[in-house]
């Protein structure tokens, strides 16, 4: 058995196994991209020092709230605000006002109107583990930006077309061309993967299952834009014990954006988390960083794209599953640390309606 039947028949018994959807067949909405997110933080000050040697564009600030955008117009891809504890929030678009009042009419909940620099209508959401989503229309349109390129052309064995020329990458934050996707984690990983497809239309690429179970570990999110290609994930969800925000990640250009964002963030003395790689679902190049609060952000390139007729994918869950080539996966992406918190909060979640009861919590420990 060569490589390709040998993974088409881990697909296959995965597939057979697993009890949760790929897609809704009918779908509230179809969310068309992620346009945001939004951040409370103890000290503003702190937050916006971090996105600006990210690579992320200060357009605005006022006391409490300030506002990123990248070269992207769309809109604003991160809002940062003063607060008295952390939290996250995620913003969709639809492609409709009247596909927004659908929405709402059906989850019973009043479309709010913005004035601030967001601008637009939206309704706020709370899936199955209570995370805050907002789904938007008409959000404000920014500025046209140049998007970056290269300096000069790549050699390659048969095409020379750098001639009389030097590459010299800026030492500087990396621009960043657009906000890409969000990572989740949950608690009720079946119902809250559920919602996701049932209320906002988001279709599975990939699957990564632990092995003896029908529930899978992580799943990977697209937009279904039919005939029209999606990032092969604009939201990903996984079983945790903590609930909420694991990390989002930006795209840049190219592998030099990245290498040289990662010598920039290093002088400026920031938190590297993992990479640089590539990885195996998605095939991003990647790397990754934490902010002051221990939250991990991500640049990243050449990432795939799908339509709507790619069929879901399975495969196991594994440290060999992430990446293709790069480094051993560290702890601390992997965020263990150990602690009196971490077991009380086992404990409870062992007697409570999630899906981590003891034999997937185990499985999951055996793999991280």
């Amino acid at each position: 058995m060569n490589e390709d039947q040998l993974s088409d028949t881990i697909n296959n018994q995965f597939k057979n196994a697993c009890t949760v959807n790929e897609r809704s067949a009918n779908p509230i909405v179809k969310v068309n991209r992620l346009a945001y997110m939004r951040y409370g933080r103890k000290d503003l000050d702190k937050a916006i020092n971090f996105f600006k040697d990210f690579g992320l564009i200060l357009e605005n600030r006022s006391e409490n709230i300030a506002y990123f955008r990248t070269i992207e117009q769309a809109s604003h891809a991160l809002i940062l605000q003063q607060s008295t504890k952390e939290y996250s929030v995620i913003g969709f678009t639809v492609d409709s006002f009247q596909t927004l009042q659908t929405l709402a009419k059906h989850q019973q909940v009043e479309i709010q109107h913005r004035s601030d620099k967001l601008g637009g209508h939206y309704v706020q959401l709370f899936d199955p583990d209570n995370n805050l989503i907002e789904v938007n229309f008409g959000l404000n349109t920014l500025s046209n930006m140049p998007h970056y390129q290269a300096v000069v052309s790549a050699n390659t064995p048969t095409l020379k077309a750098r001639l009389n020329e030097v590459v010299r990458p800026q030492f500087a934050p990396p621009p960043i061309a657009r906000l890409g996707h969000t990572v989740l984690a949950v608690r009720k990983f079946k119902a809250s993967l559920h919602w996701y497809q049932d209320t906002l239309g988001l279709i599975v690429s990939d699957f990564q299952m632990l092995q003896g179970h029908a529930i899978p570990a992580v799943g990977f999110l697209r937009c279904d834009q039919g005939e029209s290609p999606s990032d092969h994930h604009t939201l990903a969800i996984g079983s945790a014990v903590g609930i909420g925000h694991e990390h989002t990640a930006f795209e840049v250009t190219d592998i030099d954006l990245i290498a040289m964002g990662q010598k920039w963030l290093k002088h400026k003395k920031h938190h590297h988390s993992w990479g640089i790689g590539r990885h195996i679902l998605g095939s991003q190049i990647f790397d990754y960083w934490r902010d002051p609060w221990g939250f991990q952000f991500e640049h990243y390139c050449d990432g795939d794209m799908f339509d709507s007729h790619v069929a879901t994918r399975y495969c196991e869950f594994s440290g060999d599953s992430l990446s293709q080539w790069g480094p051993k996966i560290s702890k601390d992406m992997l965020g263990i640390k150990p602690s009196i918190g971490l077991l009380i909060k086992v404990f409870k979640h062992l007697f409570s309606k999630t899906d981590l009861n003891m034999k997937r919590l185990v499985s999951l420990i055996k793999v991280t």
